[in-house]
């Protein structure tokens, strides 16, 4: 089972708590802003500075938006959230960074600054804005800016001009792809391609790099709520698409329905494969991102069927897509949403996906592609997460009562440690034959904590079936299964770390006849 130590304060009461262990429960959410944090294991909280307080003319402001989160990426050097304020009715953008130990810095933006893409890497943060005139329909000129892990600013601003574009239908993003920043989007000398250019941490920006021309396929394509992954030596661009062109007289659907697409990318981008995640027959609705969980690429979307997710090795095929709903009746499915960008993080040995059900807040825990539910907690539900070590960062946007106004709102975080399980050890099985010609399964519990085990079966062929469904660990240890024949078994345990090898291989046997005394 997932543990999660919540680190939990009360920022009305200004009192100071530790972290406590709770599974798979996240506590209440701490404001980023106006408050500085020690270690996760220590006090967390430091009252905030009457100088930082919002004037009394503020309070007629009611219900007004105080703080809104924009933006939110991670590295290992820590968390780095970008949101913006409304003050005195100015507003001004901030971006912030929280260490893994907890330690919390922030800065405000210069004026001119409207940020749309954020990325975490190579001991830097990266943040782009868009220059010139922005009333523009399309803006293909950018400035580039750079912090280190500590929000220190790093070198002046970078010009990126006349090389990508930005505008309702197409989006720029960014990721840290192991040796550089990759900066992909639209090409600006023909919005159908997709382009890329590499900015290495010294700050040489790299040509731009066509990485697919739509006109081979005869495609065109929206580039929108794009998100990046990457292993160090390939990264995957994943994004909501529409298709642009005619259709008459053929059938429409193509150009109505939305559809996941990709990229797959080398990280020098020498080599570009375009990838067709979701088709629009699926009518993709939203993508929640695109996370690297160790061994290979996953992207999750939401579509009027299903919620899935779909596995991208490295190199060669996909795998096919999993359905994180198949126990959901289509009611059900239909009630479920994904947030587009933010709802996808990686774990140790995974992935992590949030999304609601109606109006409950769910998490799963995706792994080789099986999805395990994971009970969330939240007072405020969070609009994105980011990976901080081995936690979750969420960050969400609460009202309070009274500060700085009734009404406010302020940007807030959750931080929550997943411990995962060692593996389990192979059971021992052992299979006798009933008198009614049932094979009765028994087996020995691996050492390891375990959620359930899998069986299987040997058939005349010489080819294993599996004969149950993943069994809980409650209702295990003891199987009565029907046989005619011959028969083999054999049996697997699994936990939230993975599966188990095979058990030894059984066939059932009559049990030993008891001698009897006369």
């Amino acid at each position: 089972m997932h543990k999660m130590r919540v680190a939990v304060l009360v920022a009305a009461m200004y009192c100071m708590f530790s972290a406590r262990s709770q599974p798979n429960v996240l506590g209440r959410a701490f404001p980023l802003t106006d408050a500085r944090y020690g270690q996760r294991s220590g006090p967390l909280f430091a009252p905030a500075s009457e100088a930082n307080a919002v004037p009394n003319e503020h309070l007629g402001l009611f219900g007004t938006a105080d703080q809104k989160l924009v933006l939110m990426t991670s590295s290992d050097d820590g968390v780095f959230v970008v949101w913006f304020e409304v003050r005195d009715l100015q507003k001004t953008y901030h971006a912030g960074v929280r260490s893994p130990l907890g330690d919390w810095k922030e800065i405000q933006l210069p004026d001119d600054v409207k940020p749309i893409a954020a990325a975490a890497g190579g001991g830097q943060f990266l943040l782009i804005v868009p220059r010139g005139d922005d009333s523009r329909e399309w803006v293909d000129e950018f400035g580039l800016l750079r912090w280190t892990a500590a929000l220190e600013p790093t070198g002046s601003e970078i010009l990126l001009r006349k090389t990508l574009l930005t505008s309702e239908a197409y989006h720029l993003a960014t990721g840290w792809v192991g040796s550089a920043f990759a900066i992909v989007g639209a090409f600006a000398d023909d919005t159908a391609d997709t382009a890329a250019v590499l900015l290495s941490p010294s700050g040489t920006l790299g040509p731009p790099k066509l990485i697919y021309d739509h006109r081979q396929s005869g495609a065109y394509y929206s580039f929108k709520n794009v998100s990046i992954a990457s292993n160090g030596s390939t990264f995957v661009v994943a994004w909501r698409a529409n298709r642009f062109g005619g259709c008459f007289p053929e059938d429409c659907a193509f150009l109505l329905n939305g559809q996941a697409r990709g990229l797959r990318v080398s990280a020098d981008l020498s080599t570009a494969e375009p990838l067709e995640v979701a088709s629009y027959t699926r009518n993709v609705g939203t993508i929640g991102g695109v996370a690297w969980d160790g061994s290979a690429f996953v992207v999750a979307w939401k579509d009027s069927t299903s919620l899935s997710t779909r596995r991208i090795p490295p190199a060669g095929a996909m795998e096919p897509a999993v359905n994180m709903l198949t126990d959901f009746t289509a009611q059900e499915i239909n009630r479920a949403t994904l947030a587009d960008g933010g709802a996808v993080v990686p774990i140790p040995g995974g992935i992590a996906v949030l999304w609601h059900q109606g109006d409950e807040l769910r998490q799963s825990i995706v792994r080789s592609g099986t999805a395990t539910p994971a009970t969330t907690s939240f007072e405020h539900a969070p609009q994105r997460m980011a990976s901080i070590g081995s936690a979750i960062a969420y960050a969400s946007m609460a009202s309070q009562d009274g500060i700085p106004h009734y009404g406010a709102t302020r940007v807030m975080m959750n931080i929550g440690d997943v411990t995962l399980p060692d593996r389990p050890d192979a059971p021992r099985l052992s299979a006798t034959l009933a008198l009614d010609g049932h094979a009765v399964l028994t087996w020995t519990a691996p050492r390891q904590e375990t959620n359930g085990y899998r069986i299987e079966q040997r058939g005349s062929d010489g080819e294993w079936l599996e004969v149950e469904r993943w069994l809980s660990s409650a209702n295990a240890k003891l199987l009565s299964i029907p046989i005619n024949g011959p028969a083999s078994f054999r049996i697997r345990a699994w936990n939230d770390a993975g599966v188990s090898a095979y058990s030894n291989v059984a066939s059932p046997t009559l049990p030993p006849r008891r001698a009897v005394r006369h």
